[in-house]
């Protein structure tokens, strides 16, 4: 289940967030044009785990299984971990403060050396007795553990052994994460996407707000609408995320519910997820009778929470005039927000309003610079950039001199 639904998704957040392929893909479905808006609802992966407010709880077993081969280039080597810095904040955020950068480096390097040991299977029992004892075989401790190192290492190989040793200890974040894991085939384990998939519906059936919604999903996908909207209403009241995509639902079904979509929206955004004022704003800015001024309000809370696509969407409202007084300076104030996290359309737009946009001063060397930038994305954004480098190019041969 999880392989076929998610895969895409795990690709593209394996790629690297949103410096990644999934802001480069969104370039082939976005104009050229600095006068129209992006409203494709913003990509979204699988929800992080997390996100549980309220959900009164319950458990799962998850079975005891040897450990999978380790490639070397996932198990990571020495000197290949994070800072010390860097990996104490991380494990302060993810609630590991008794434990020290230190020692996990030293758990580190333990379980590289029993992943590339001559018996791995056996080497990484001993490594395991020995990460449990010493995270005092708290499995919420050796979770939070499992999270920093995922959020700080190159290599995430001991992150995805310590998700399933926590799983096995009773942990049932680690067991979400887990599932994934086998699900998407990150873990190599005989029969892993068949456990993975049962990991989860286990946990969806005890309520588990981030398994329901990845279920829903799968639903969905099958044809299975009401067993869909069901387990992501169950997972909507504790979940941005799953409010997020019961928005999605209510907005794609035929005919579309506004009203219900609307609503879940407002509900996600409420609980701090920028993505709901963006697709609020998205909702306002189309139709026959759009209002536009309700649409930049939304789009500019959600660029204020990070939103990519928001941030795209005010400078067009300002470039324009939409929906806001016309101002081509800060209309490239967030074309910058957004093209520093390298969203394609952004980069263009920005470089074009440098070159010979009104209202902003000519700035040919800092033009350049996005618009190679924007020449290594996909899509029609990589042609247009390369044509107009092209033109710069020829413009400069013509005069003899760079032109400022």
């Amino acid at each position: 289940m999880l392989a076929r639904v998610h895969t895409g998704a795990a690709r593209r957040r394996a790629a690297g967030g949103l410096q990644s392929r999934q802001l480069q893909d969104r370039a082939a479905q976005d104009p050229l044009s600095q006068g129209r808006l992006v409203q494709d609802p913003p990509r979204q992966g699988l929800p992080d785990g997390e996100e549980t407010g309220g959900w009164a709880g319950g458990a799962i077993r998850v079975e005891r299984r040897p450990f999978p081969a380790f490639p070397r280039s996932k198990a990571g080597a020495q000197g290949a971990g994070p800072s010390a810095e860097a990996l104490q904040w991380a494990l302060d955020r993810a609630g590991a403060e008794a434990t020290t950068a230190a020692a996990v480096a030293g758990l580190a390097q333990g379980f590289a050396d029993a992943a590339a040991a001559k018996d791995g299977g056996r080497a990484l029992e001993r490594w395991r007795a020995r990460a449990v004892g010493e995270l005092g075989g708290d499995a919420r401790r050796i979770t939070a553990v499992a999270k920093a190192w995922r959020r700080t290492a190159r290599e995430r190989g001991m992150a995805h052994a310590l998700f399933k040793v926590a799983a096995e200890e009773g942990s049932v974040e680690a067991a979400y994460h887990y599932g994934v894991l086998l699900g998407l085939g990150e873990l190599a384990v005989p029969g892993g996407r068949a456990l993975g998939t049962r990991i989860i519906r286990q946990l969806a059936a005890i309520g588990h707000p981030p398994s329901q919604a990845v279920v829903a999903d799968h639903c969905l996908a099958a044809g299975q609408r009401q067993a869909g909207l069901d387990l992501l209403l169950s997972a909507a009241n504790h979940s941005a995320a799953a409010a997020l995509r019961l928005g999605d639902a209510y907005r794609t079904q035929a005919p579309p519910d506004h009203a219900a979509a609307a609503h879940w929206y407002a509900r996600a955004a409420e609980r701090g997820l920028p993505q709901g004022y963006f697709m609020l704003g998205a909702m306002s800015a189309r139709g026959d009778a759009p209002d536009h001024e309700t649409a930049f309000r939304m789009f500019e809370r959600a660029a204020a929470g990070g939103s990519v696509e928001a941030q795209y969407n005010v400078g067009v409202c300002c470039l324009a005039g939409r929906g806001t007084e016309r101002n081509p300076r800060l209309a490239a104030e967030y074309w910058a927000m957004a093209a520093a996290q390298r969203f394609p359309p952004a980069l263009l737009n920005l470089a074009a309003l440098l070159l010979d946009g009104p209202g902003v001063p000519r700035n040919v060397p800092r033009a350049r610079a996005l618009l190679a930038i924007a020449a290594d994305c996909d899509g029609p954004v990589r042609s247009e950039a390369r044509a107009r480098l092209a033109r710069l190019d020829r413009e400069r041969a013509e005069t003899g001199c760079v032109i400022l």
